[in-house]
């Protein structure tokens, strides 16, 4: 997951030199995330193959596609737009959680969650933690990294 978090460290810097505008847009944020990550990923030297829109779930799961594959790695975003409410967003947080934790297909034997959160004024991470609350979730339960510029908080389960 270090890879992921380089990359979303990048990306983010990027982002913030150009205003945000991904994440302050309703709809594709996460979608935009994933294909500048998946084009960062392949930019990096790299003796893993990586993947972009996968089938790798077993049952339940089995017609859903993971966002990334890095070798035999199956990685699912989550990116908090502005104009979701935060309960909304913490159930798809809950969702693929417990996806990850489902069965996969061989070769993908590891799973993670990088969920992106934006640090503005208003606090939405602050929103993110009351609902996580009440829906008796630790978003933060793995480990949490500031982006470079600040602007994200990205959290790794």
């Amino acid at each position: 997951m270090n890879r992921i978090i380089d990359g979303i460290d990048a990306i983010s810097t990027a982002s913030h030199l150009n205003g945000h505008v991904e994440c302050q847009t309703p709809g594709g944020w996460e979608g935009w995330l994933q294909v500048e990550l998946h084009r960062w990923l392949l930019q990096q030297p790299s003796p893993v193959n990586i993947g972009r829109e996968v089938h790798c779930y077993t049952a339940p799961n089995a017609a859903q596609k993971c966002d990334l594959t890095l070798g035999n790695m199956v990685v699912e975003l989550k990116a908090m737009g502005l104009s979701r409410p935060s309960a909304a967003f913490v159930t798809l947080v809950i969702n693929d959680k417990a996806k990850i934790l489902q069965g996969r297909v061989m070769p993908y034997t590891t799973a993670g969650l990088a969920v992106v959160i934006p640090n503005i004024p208003n606090n939405i991470g602050l929103g993110i933690q009351c609902a996580t609350a009440r829906n008796n979730v630790n978003i933060a339960s793995g480990i949490s990294v500031p982006t470079t510029c600040g602007c994200y908080q990205i959290y790794i389960f």
